[in-house]
This record gives C-alpha cells, sequence and structure tokens, in this order.
C-alpha cells in the first residue's frame, strides 16, 4: 500500500438470526482474496463449533494467533490480510448484542458494540442483511433450538438501531 491509499476496511457484516446470513457468508467466503470471520461478538459468545475469533483463524485459515483479546485478534488478523492482499469480512453475531441470552450473561447492549469497537481502532465498511420479519419469526419458531426472541421486540430494536446509525441495509428477499 501507498502512503496516498487509504487503509482497506474491514468490512461488517450485520445479520440477525434467521436472516439469511448463513447463507450470505458462505457466499461471500467463496470469493478469492477474502476472509471470513463469522458470529463473532465483542460481548458474547456465539455457541458454535469455532466460537472464538483463534478458534476461527486456526481451523479454517491454518493461522496461529499470538495476541489475545477481541481488538488484538482482529488486528493480527487484519494485519495478515493487509500483508496478503485480502479483504476482511466481519460477521457480527447482532443476536448476542440484542436479545438476552445465556451468551451475553442475559445483559445485551442493545447497541452494535462490535461495530463500534471496531471502528474505533480499523476502517469499517458496515452493512445490514435482513430478511422479512415474517419469515425471521416463523424460521425462528420451527427451530429446534431455543431462541429468546418469538415476538421479534429485539429484532425490532436492531432496525431501529440501523436506521439511527444509518447502515446501508440489503434485504434478503432482494
Amino acid at each position: 500500500m501507498t502512503t496516498n491509499q487509504k487503509p482497506k476496511p474491514i468490512v461488517v457484516m450485520l445479520a440477525y438470526a434467521r436472516s439469511g446470513g448463513t447463507l450470505l457468508n458462505r457466499c461471500l467466503s467463496s470469493i478469492p482474496n477474502t476472509l471470513i470471520l463469522s458470529e463473532v461478538n465483542i460481548n458474547a459468545l456465539c455457541p458454535n463449533s469455532c466460537s472464538t475469533i483463534k478458534d476461527q483463524a486456526s481451523k479454517w485459515y491454518g493461522l496461529n494467533l499470538k495476541s489475545n483479546g477481541f481488538i488484538a485478534n482482529i488486528n493480527e488478523i487484519y494485519q495478515y490480510c493487509i500483508s496478503n492482499e485480502l479483504t476482511l469480512v466481519v460477521r457480527d453475531w447482532t443476536f448476542g448484542s440484542f436479545v438476552p441470552s445465556k451468551y451475553n450473561n442475559f445483559n445485551p447492549t442493545q447497541e452494535l458494540s462490535t461495530l463500534h469497537a471496531l471502528a474505533q481502532s480499523f476502517p469499517v465498511t458496515p452493512f445490514a442483511f435482513v430478511r422479512n420479519a415474517i419469515d425471521v419469526w416463523l424460521s425462528l419458531d420451527a427451530s429446534p433450538r431455543t431462541f429468546y426472541d418469538k415476538d421479534l421486540t429485539f429484532l425490532y430494536k436492531l432496525i431501529k438501531v440501523l436506521e439511527s446509525e444509518k447502515i446501508k441495509i440489503f434485504k434478503y428477499e432482494d
């Protein structure tokens, strides 16, 4: 990167549970020169098989991160991406920021905490991926897992935050 170029931003995807984020995540991960971290959150731990940044970096990309802490781990991966001309995409686990659950000690921030933390240290380009609320509800209701937002109160709160922060929104149905 020359001194006249802006640093490459981290692309931050914000997608609520059952909104098609996994499908979009898989599509984006097939793009060459893209490194994706999926369902990570600075304040909540998503209960998937690779719940930490270190786990994902190791299992998915063979990277052994030396640092500790969310921002330090992101910085290490970001520097790796810059050195290797990769675009870093971080899929935030927004459910962890908006819905009270055991994964956030039943105390969600109801803010875009991961995005805000990243924006303090890195250039970011955020976008939201949303789905028709009826389809989200049907998918949540049919899910064998326990979800805590059957009336979509917290999805509504997320949408209000996205609107207030003027985050670019893309619709699953489009």
